[in-house]
């Protein structure tokens, strides 16, 4: 059998060992310490948190409502508007209000009627120059 080997008490190693548990056993304490008001954060949060958010979507669907109410009553304002002016634009186009404009003006219906010769617009012109300026370069007859 193989001797065990015995480590002397002052070795670094050992002491990083040593040093490191201790360590360790700070922050497991200070962790026991706090663990009380940790667990009661995350109460208060699991319980406020979708309250918070509850409060929050109601306050927004309320605003939409108040929203859609108010674009409801503009368009009812805008749809009496517009046959209010449907209305005007009626009695504007009657034939009643027309004829009487007619008089006012001495208007009256022709008596006479002309036949008009117009040219021959077979003929098509052929641009000459730049089109800006085809009016320059064209003959007028």
């Amino acid at each position: 059998m193989i001797a065990p080997q015995l480590v002397p008490r002052s070795s670094p190693r050992r002491k990083a060992v040593f040093d490191d548990a201790r360590a360790r056993r700070i922050v497991v304490g200070k962790r026991r310490t706090y663990a009380p008001m940790r667990v009661l954060l995350l109460a208060i949060g699991a319980i406020f948190v979708p309250l918070t958010l509850y409060v929050l979507l109601t306050a927004n669907l309320t605003a939409l409502n108040y929203a859609l109410a108010h674009a409801n009553d503009d368009r009812a304002v805008l749809q009496e508007e517009t046959v209010r002016l449907d209305d005007q634009i009626a009695q504007l186009r009657s034939r009643e209000r027309l004829l009487g404009v007619a008089q006012s003006l001495k208007m009256h219906d022709a008596t006479t009627f002309a036949i008009i010769d117009l040219p021959n617009s077979s003929e098509q012109r052929h641009p000459q120059g730049i089109a800006l300026l085809e009016s320059f370069f064209t003959k007028h007859p």
